[in-house]
């Protein structure tokens, strides 16, 4: 008697986020794996939520934002989609493929997710899960060792922002969004620019003047202060 061993065939895909090249890139995936010579060539179809469909890379463009509830869908081709949903893995199912086929589109999404993928909680995410219910034991009853027994306010501190970082990396949630990814870091760092600019501007513009000014300030709403511990002590003078 042989055995023989079945692999199922993997529908979750990375954490990432998405850009429109990227959707790019999946519908070309999509209608190269779906196109048949003897049928008429497929669509895509885009839902945001469930009361808003696309039907183009540029209707997403238009609408700009993101989402992290969207989906891909073949039109024609029953549960033939990628989905994203809030926390969850994203999800591809192709069932009008052969298992060869659907291998192969999965290989292929794997990829461009891969290239967007969020490093660190795929990480996680990958440890098993035995391991990963022991380190987060391990992670909340380490703040309250450290609150009952240690008197280092800022080791307590720094835990605690550790663990909150960490927070912040397991519960973000993939997502798309609808713009092109150098268009999303050129405005990230002309955000940044502005920023620098504006405390560099600040700094060279707070000159020693003002800061003589500031001390004069300082000291005229000390002065009724002295003034009037000074006539309260005249005052006790006299009595006595």
């Amino acid at each position: 008697m042989t055995v023989t061993t079945v692999r199922k065939i993997p529908s979750e895909l990375p954490h990432a986020h998405l850009y429109l090249e990227d959707l790019e890139e999946i519908c070309k995936i999509l209608l190269d794996a779906f196109s048949r010579p003897s049928t008429s060539q497929p669509t895509i179809l885009f839902s945001l939520g469930d009361d808003l469909q696309m039907d183009s890379i540029d209707d997403l463009e238009r609408r700009g934002g993101s989402a992290k509830d969207f989906g891909i869908e073949v039109v024609g081709y029953s549960y033939d989609r990628i989905r994203f949903q809030s926390f969850m893995n994203p999800e591809a199912d192709f069932y009008s493929l052969s298992d060869s086929g659907r291998w192969a589109m999965h290989n292929k999404l794997k990829a461009v997710f891969d290239a967007r993928r969020f490093v660190i909680k795929n990480a996680i995410l990958g440890f098993p899960e035995l391991l990963r219910f022991s380190l987060a034991i391990v992670a909340t009853w380490g703040v309250l060792f450290l609150l009952a027994y240690l008197h280092a306010r800022w080791f307590i501190l720094a835990y605690i922002v550790f663990l909150g970082l960490i927070a912040f990396v397991i519960f973000r949630s993939s997502r798309v969004s609808f713009v092109r990814s150098h268009d999303r870091f050129k405005q990230v760092s002309e955000v940044r620019r502005g920023y620098f600019r504006d405390v560099f501007v600040l700094i060279i513009t707070n000159t020693p003047q003002d800061y003589e000014r500031q001390l004069h300030g300082q000291r005229l709403c000390q002065t009724p202060a002295q003034n009037c511990t000074t006539g309260a002590s005249f005052a006790q003078a006299g009595g006595a």
